[in-house]
């Protein structure tokens, strides 16, 4: 057999340091989502609800908003029926019950998906919403 040749601490940080190069750069020349509002950390119970590209519901559930701006929501701790999400395009309707914005109700579209730890995180953008509800979100955000 052959012996594996291991690969000394500075190899490794330079090649990790290369792919972070590499992956600014990329960010940097594409037309990558960016916030337009300073996020603010939140821990709101939050109910949602699957509509798929034909408008039928798909599935519901709970999650915690774990973060939010007037443009849209990061949803953490989420529990689906289904335990799973469309292949194609859907809408989240979500309509928080706990917190300072109880009952801000607003649909969204999916922007990223994340795992932290083996839990899976949704990164949405608003995409119906009232002004009423976004001055309320904004009232929040500059109440610190």
């Amino acid at each position: 057999m052959a012996a594996k040749s291991a690969k000394s601490p500075a190899s490794s940080i330079e090649k990790a340091l290369q792919d972070i190069e590499v992956i600014q750069a990329f960010i940097a020349d594409t037309n990558f989502y960016r916030r337009k509002y300073e996020r603010r950390r939140t821990s709101f119970k939050t109910a949602l609800k699957i509509v798929d590209s034909k408008g039928k519901d798909f599935d519901e559930g709970t999650a915690v908003c774990s973060n939010l701006t007037p443009e849209g929501v990061l949803l953490s701790k989420i529990k689906l029926g289904k335990k799973c999400i469309p292949l194609e395009n859907f809408t989240v309707k979500l309509s928080l019950e706990s917190g300072a914005l109880k009952g801000l109700k607003a649909s969204a579209s999916l922007v990223y998906l994340s795992n932290v730890k083996g839990k899976p995180q949704m990164g949405l953008a608003f995409t119906k919403i009232s002004r009423a509800s976004v001055d309320k979100i904004t009232r929040f955000l500059g109440a610190r």
